[in-house]
């Protein structure tokens, strides 16, 4: 049974414990960022004009419509622990340490913490995560369910497109371990290859049968947003453009930032490392594996980054970059498998404790931006409300909001950078603002109409009014509270 086995117990275990250690600030406090106040409460429709036709309904049948951090933060860990505990088995990773390393590097990841960041829907987009693995596993481990991986792929991809390509990976790497690290011939793997390849384009076809019903049952069209309306095959020119892009994303993950850091340190010790492990893993393979070697590691780089070969329009922000995590755990099927100098080992295993220790840190510095752009943008968006408060004899309801305040520079930066978490506030534009007045500060006002708007800014008044934080940025026109934030 899956359940008892010693590794899955310390996989759960090991994952649970290490999840807590690192994201327990962010689960016991309430740190919203852009998105937050738009999805206070989420909405059954989901985020089907976005093909996540999945996801508002699993969000609200795993917890609540609500955004509950300790309880969505305890889900996401439970589905962590069983992404690991599944990675345990299917790779066979035996020893508790390997074991333990596996679960670190993921929950330090800065992919997971970003999703974190957009806590309303982290444990929706990790079982996302958890549904893609799970599918590869039944296509390796259970021969009885045949659909079921099909099945799984499309309601991952339902919630959250990425995790198509982290199945992908994950069964290249499954090869690659069998192929490479345990000498067996691929056609021995052919039935299973058959199997997966089956399953992901049924998946794949199932999820956009879904995806036209659920559209047409909201009479919704597909936005443009990341390019999920342009999908498709790409010109020559758009291909290499893809490739470039790709190499971008890995750089600015492991370069981080220009200046020299502890992270570039790190990470530069960490790819040279893995390059030693590839050239001895070439070395014991024999030339005879050259081949199947190189073309496993470029299938991984374009999985990896899949949408860049699909779509112009995808740009891979932190949250989608989780696949980038499975190129430590390459490092880690190296390690457990070929045999190598005690020194070569040791130096791979430091480097790696380092930079889980690092990403720990990091982690934590993304959630104190967040607790800083919270307390700014309570600031500012309460400073504007006494202001209308001072003017407003209690009768007026609709407001008008012009202009767009400028970011403040950021107070402190995680390296690398979380997508999600930001040190300046996080209220910029009109919806920012009247979402905050009404969620935080209680005041519901009704935003004034087009026509009106257009009229009041031809006005005198307006025309002299001053710009937040100065003078009188705050002023009564035509029955309407006009807050101008910039010029």
């Amino acid at each position: 049974m899956f359940f008892t086995k010693r590794t899955t117990i310390v996989a759960l275990i090991a994952t649970v414990i290490a999840g807590l250690a690192v994201h327990f600030y962010k689960f016991t406090n309430t740190l919203p960022n852009w998105d937050s106040m738009y999805l206070i409460r989420n909405s059954i429709e989901g985020m089907s004009q976005t093909g996540r036709w999945f996801s508002g309904i699993s969000a609200n049948l795993l917890s609540s419509a609500y955004s509950l951090p300790w309880v969505l933060g305890l889900l996401s860990i439970v589905f962590l622990a069983l992404i690991v505990a599944l990675l345990v088995d299917l790779f066979e990773i035996q020893k508790t340490f390997y074991i333990i390393l596996t679960a670190v590097l993921l929950v330090t990841f800065p992919s997971v913490a970003a999703n974190f960041a957009y806590m309303e829907w982290a444990d929706v987009y990790l079982l996302s995560f958890l549904l893609s693995v799970l599918a590869v596993y039944l296509c390796v481990r259970q021969t009885r369910f045949f659909v079921l991986p099909a099945i799984l792929i499309s309601l991952s991809m339902g919630i959250y497109q990425v995790y198509f390509s982290t199945a992908i990976i994950c069964f290249l790497l499954y090869l690659f371990k069998k192929h490479i690290l345990d000498d067996e011939r691929l056609l021995a793997q052919k039935r299973i290859a058959i199997k997966f390849c089956i399953n992901l384009l049924l998946g794949v076809i199932l999820y956009f049968v879904i995806n036209k019903l659920s559209l047409a049952y909201w009479g919704a069209e597909m936005s443009n947003y990341q390019g999920v309306d342009s999908v498709g095959l790409l010109s020559a020119e758009g291909y290499m453009e893809a490739f470039v892009k790709t190499f971008k994303s890995f750089g600015w993950f492991f370069i981080g930032a220009k200046e020299v850091s502890l992270y570039l340190v790190l990470n530069m010790a960490f790819l040279i490392l893995l390059a030693a492990l590839l050239l001895i893993v070439f070395v014991v393979a024999g030339a005879r594996k050259f081949a199947s070697l190189l073309l496993f590691l470029a299938a991984g780089f374009v999985a990896s980054h899949i949408y860049y070969f699909a779509s112009p329009g995808v740009h891979y922000h932190t949250i989608m970059i989780i696949n980038i995590y499975f190129v430590f755990f390459l490092a880690i099927l190296i390690l457990m498998k070929v045999k190598m100098s005690k020194f070569l080992v040791n130096a791979n295993l430091i480097v790696l404790m380092l930079l889980t220790f690092y990403h720990f840190i990091n982690t934590n510095i993304a959630y104190t931006q967040m607790q800083m752009s919270y307390e700014k943008s309570y600031f500012k968006a309460t400073q504007i409300m006494n202001k209308i408060d001072s003017i407003n004899d209690g009768s007026i309801r609709e407001i008008m909001i012009t202009g767009k305040t400028e970011k403040p520079e950021e107070d402190i930066k995680a390296l690398p950078q979380i997508t999600g978490a930001s040190s300046a506030s996080f209220i910029t534009n009109r919806d920012h603002y009247l979402r905050f007045f009404r969620f935080y500060l209680n005041r519901p006002y009704q935003l004034v109409d087009e026509h009106k708007s257009r009229q009041i800014s031809k006005t005198k008044e307006f025309k002299q009014m001053d710009a937040y934080p100065y003078g009188e940025y705050a002023k009564v026109i035509d029955h309407t509270i006009v807050i101008r934030l910039s010029k």
